[in-house]
């Protein structure tokens, strides 16, 4: 059977002449998307030689609390937590305050709308977690993180529930 040559030729302009043609930091970022996208949105953290999951938003979370078993564990915050909820909300006072005295004509910069979803959505996951804590269905805990400074802030399934 002969090869069709519109395959052939596709198959010389196609994936392999296009991952010739850039560079290895975009082939990487291309790479590193379609892992991304394959494996879920889940990040890992290495805490003590362990990779455990790493959630920043509040609906991951609460799906992994559903299908967690006791004893899983996963990170809900990386940092300082005490000093991120001390200023987070000062500072979502301040980004609203300036949008506020902008011109009506003039949106609020991207930024600032991408940086208070981003800050109340770390404090709706801080509070969620410490909420189910109290109900006993977490057990959370703190460990240094070496390598970027700060802690981890681990949520472990108990057998609750």
């Amino acid at each position: 059977m002969a090869k069709n040559k519109w395959a052939v030729r596709l198959g010389r302009a196609g994936g392999k002449a296009r991952a010739a043609a850039l560079d290895p930091a975009r082939r990487s970022e291309i790479a590193k998307k379609a892992s991304d996208k394959y494996w879920g949105k889940t990040k890992f953290a290495r805490v003590e030689d362990h990779l455990i999951p790493h959630f920043t938003e509040k609906g991951e979370f609460l799906a992994w609390v559903r299908g967690a078993k006791k004893g899983d564990q996963a990170v809900y915050f990386s940092g300082e937590l005490a000093a991120f909820r001390q200023t987070a909300g000062s500072r979502i006072v301040e980004l609203e305050r300036l949008a506020d005295g902008a011109k009506p004509s003039s949106p609020r910069p991207a930024g600032e709308a991408v940086e208070i979803d981003t800050l109340r959505s770390r404090m709706d996951l801080a509070a969620s977690v410490s909420g189910l804590a109290g109900t006993g269905l977490l057990h959370l805990t703190q460990k240094r993180n070496d390598e970027g400074g700060g802690w981890f802030y681990i949520a472990t399934r108990t057998g609750n529930r």
